[in-house]
This record gives C-alpha cells, structure tokens and sequence, in this order.
C-alpha cells in the first residue's frame, strides 16, 4: 500500500468546506475499494485551515492520482482550481503522515486549468513548488510574462519545428553512432518531404543533413530531444512534463509519428493536435526558468545539484518553453538562450 494526501483550501473552494466533507464517501464510492481507499482527513490546526483527505493504494500511484484528481474534478469540488488550491502529497508507506509524504511533482493532471495569474502570483506559486522539494530558489529572480504579454506561437508552428527537430535528430544519433549510410540519409530526406519540412531546416540542422557538421554540433542536436519534448507536450501528444531528473523516452517519442501508420501526412498529425492551456504552459515556463537557476547556482558553487534534477534536461527544456513562448526574442532555433 502507498499513501496519497491531498491538501485543500477550503477558502479557494467554490463549495463550502462542510459540503466537501460530506461528499467525500460519495466520491470515493466510485473507485474500486479493492484497490484505492479513503481512510481519513483532518484540519491542519494552523491559520491556513486547510483540510488533509487521505488515501492508501495498490495501485501505482500515478495511476491513483489520475483516478482521484479525475474523480474530484467530476464532481467540480476541485475543479479548475486542483493546482493552486489543492496539493497532492504522496508516499510509497503504508499510512505515512503528513511529514513522510512529498510533493507530487508535477501535480497532475493539469487539464483545464483556465485561472489566469498575474507574474507575481505564478511567481510564489513556483516558489511553494521549490521549497516543497527542498530546491533552492532566488527571491530576486525576475517574473516572467502573463498570458496577455507573451507571443505564444501558433500550434501548426510550434509542430513543424518539433517534427523538423525530431527527423533530423535520427540522422543525428545514426551520425553519432557512426551508424549513418547513404540508405539512412535517403529515408531521412524522404520523411522531411512527406511531411513537406524541407523547407523548416535551421542552418545546423541543414549542416546535419549535408553531413557537414561538426562533432560537438551532432551532440547538440541529439540534446534536442530534451527541448522538443516540452513542444509536443503542448500540443498534447504527452501526457505532462515529469520533474526534470531523467532523459525522455525518445524511443516512444519516435515510436509515436513513425512506428505505425497513422501519421502519414502532416495533416493528419494536425488533426491530432491538443494545444495545452495557455496559463500551463507559462506554469512550466516559470518552473524551468527557477530550477534552471538552482541548477547553476549550484554549479558556481560546486555543490550537487539539487533534488536529483539532471542539469542538461532542465536547460533543454528550459530553451524548448523559451522557444515556445518566444522569451528573450527567441527566433533562432539554434541560439534558444536559457538565460536564468
């Protein structure tokens, strides 16, 4: 059994806090008691009156978060507000406290959260984030812009230059393995003119396919993968941007427009297109740009760098959602800065 602890502000609620206790069996009856049951919940005696509801587990607990966050949000007890007034706590103990539990990282799911925030309030959100994992976080560190002032670019872009990306990054990685033929370099150019991409190629990525790259340029492609990740998760093809402390599944990532046939057009990829709600997008931009930070301060200093994260993730993506929101001016796929 594990444990999951959601924390709610009754105060953010739009139904009072008394409606949301009685509620709760009613909730919980819809999972299978076998597998997830509520056990419990109590009031944090502090200022914040918050409320603990427990649950314990059998199941992997991504799996029972998706299930109690869906369950709630159908019932619009939570609802949109499940990230800023809900917390979720989990814990692979058996019946752990409150303090045995962490932070879910990313809190999940996300979906249709439609609460627009000023910078200053997506600001301290990320910051709760940070000092819920122990991350060290800069009070100095400026905002970043709301969804009024970023020039978020438009799904049908964003797709061409993570498809353009992901193509050539193959012949990057067959380069790199001293795996490339003239045989790969053919399918390779084939696939850019079935998705009509000829066209989208950055100068190093068109250095790659003329073969006339550099060794350091082919490593820097292959890192891409880490950047585009965050593009195809705006358009919805994955499901959330796991905390940064690994490598991304590009096999599946690969798997998912090329393994099959489903996707043989660019239009029929479009069709498939989910864009993320603006104000997610501008969360995780926010995010990476802190941790970002953490991650250098913590080079400068020689320290470890914290909570696990791997550093050459958090910059890839950290360019990645600099492209995407266009920060910093940031047109040149090649020169995306991850400024902190």
């Amino acid at each position: 059994m594990s444990t999951i602890i959601i924390t709610v502000s009754p105060s953010q609620l739009d139904n009072p806090t008394s409606q949301l206790v009685d509620a709760i069996p009613s909730f919980v009856s819809g999972i299978s008691k076998e597998k997830i049951v509520k056990y419990d919940h109590e009031f944090l005696e502090d200022e914040s009156n918050n409320m603990l509801i427990y649950f314990k587990t059998e199941l992997p607990i991504s799996e029972a978060v998706n299930i109690i966050v869906t369950l709630f949000k159908g019932y619009k007890i939570i609802g949109n507000n499940l990230n800023r007034s809900a917390y979720i706590y989990t814990s692979e103990k058996d019946d752990a406290t409150f303090d045995e539990c962490q932070l879910a990282f990313p809190l999940e799911p996300h979906k249709d959260i439609n609460i627009p925030l000023t910078a200053d309030e997506r600001k301290a959100h990320t910051t709760e984030l940070l000092k819920a994992r122990n991350i060290p976080y800069n009070e100095h560190l400026p905002v970043i812009e709301t969804a009024d002032e970023i020039n978020l670019r438009s799904p049908n872009d964003v797709l061409k230059r993570a498809l353009t990306s992901l193509i050539i990054i193959q012949l990057a990685c067959d380069i790199a393995n001293e795996k490339q033929t003239d045989e790969s370099l053919v399918i390779i150019k084939n696939v850019l003119q079935t998705y009509g991409l000829e066209n989208e190629l950055t100068d190093v990525e068109q250095k790659v396919l003329n073969l006339e790259v550099t060794e350091q340029e082919v490593i820097n492609t292959v890192w891409r993968y880490e950047s585009i990740w965050p593009l195809f998760w705006a358009l919805g093809f994955i499901s959330c941007l796991e905390f940064p402390n690994k490598i991304c599944d590009s096999t599946a990532l690969t798997k998912m427009f090329f393994g099959s046939d489903k996707y043989k057009s660019l239009d029929d990829i479009i069709k498939d297109i989910n864009p993320q709600n603006i104000e997610l997008v501008l969360d995780e931009a926010d995010l990476i740009f802190r941790l970002d930070w953490a991650c250098t301060d913590a080079r400068v200093k020689g320290t470890p760098i914290p909570a696990g994260m791997d550093n050459s993730v958090v910059v890839e993506r950290h360019r990645g959602l600099n492209w995407l929101i266009n920060a910093y001016d940031a047109e040149n796929w090649d020169a995306v800065s991850a400024h902190t």
